[in-house]
């Protein structure tokens, strides 16, 4: 029995965290193994009813919560699955889970992955293993919208998400403030100064896909943002990503189709002027390179794949270091 504790609402599975306690329940279930989930927010202990049963999940940062409450139990194998981004914040609420489990499977970029300080957890990750897995979505949720690219000189930016820091988008307020010229949208909770601001929608409405297409760029500016699914969501509707590095995504290590935001005003405001400016065969060019990226790259197959060979590891293969499972 495999005992997944994740954020787990079905009537949510197309959007993340929930499409990942949704699809990974279901592709384990496919390769024949009993799951019983739990939602990570749940005050509730489990324990194994045998001796091979694992307990796999997301550690909610509270105590008292499923997964840090159920991990110390004997199980066969502990694996905690999580985002990571690199920052204090993420280090502070995991480093107690790292102790007490037998493998961690970091959701993130791969760029924060080979930034993981090994000095800090060198020891522990001596006899524990740690993976690196990219994010998944299923394309057939998130059809083409773009039917064609606003005139150049029109061209719009979006983005989707949150203001909290780790979004970098006080980065992003002064950018639009500073080229008016952005055409800058912004959907989600909180607020960008002098940005469209069009609330929190929900992206699977027509209201939201009728809004989104009349966009043409995903901007992201993230200062440590572990690997935002809204990226490939865009690279299927046909927005072009114009990311961060902190975002997760890397252009020179082909994460994606697009263009790099340096983080410096200067750069990027001939980078916005050189957008308005580029043809319409290129945007397409890209955004037909993102879509076919994602359904070859980002599937849930390959994530569930990666994480399933963790958990059907022989324990001396789970507790080696570093190993590298992100199904490339």
């Amino acid at each position: 029995m495999i005992y997944l504790v994740y954020p787990n609402d079905k009537s949510r599975s197309t959007a993340a965290p929930w499409s990942i306690g949704y699809n990974l329940s279901k592709g384990l279930r496919k390769r024949g193994h009993l799951v019983q989930c739990h939602d990570w927010d749940e005050q509730l202990c489990v324990y194994p009813d045998g001796p091979d049963d694992i307990l796999i999940g997301h550690p909610h940062p509270e105590p008292g919560k499923c997964f840090r409450t159920s991990m110390v139990a004997p199980w066969k194998k502990v694996v905690s699955i999580a985002p990571w981004n690199g920052s204090e914040e993420y280090r502070r609420d995991q480093e107690y889970v790292w102790g007490k489990v037998d493998h961690h499977i970091l959701i993130c970029g791969e760029s924060w992955y080979l930034d993981f300080p090994d000095d800090a957890y060198a020891e522990y990750f001596a006899t524990r293993g740690l993976s690196h897995l990219d994010m998944a979505i299923d394309p057939s949720h998130f059809p083409p919208l773009k039917q064609s690219y606003n005139a150049p000189g029109e061209r719009r930016f979006l983005y989707i998400g949150c203001t909290v820091p780790i979004k970098g988008t006080e980065y992003l307020a002064k950018c639009n403030t500073a080229f008016p010229g952005m055409n800058l949208g912004h959907i989600g909770n909180g607020t960008i100064p002098t940005a469209t601001h069009h609330g929190y929608m929900d992206l699977q409405s027509d209201a939201a896909k009728s809004l989104i297409s009349t966009y043409d760029f995903l901007i992201m500016p993230g200062l440590h943002d572990a690997n935002p699914t809204t990226v490939l969501e865009a690279m299927c509707w046909g927005l072009i990503p114009v990311l961060s590095d902190g975002c997760g995504y890397s252009l020179s290590g082909g994460d994606y189709h697009g263009y790099r935001l340096a983080r410096t005003c200067t750069e990027d405001a001939a980078l916005i002027e050189s957008l308005q400016r580029v043809d319409e065969t290129t945007l397409r060019d890209l955004a037909a390179k993102n879509r076919e990226l994602v359904s070859s790259r980002y599937t849930w197959q390959r994530f569930i794949d990666s994480v399933a060979l963790v958990l059907e590891a022989e324990d001396e293969q789970v507790r080696t270091p570093r190993a590298v499972v992100s199904g490339r």
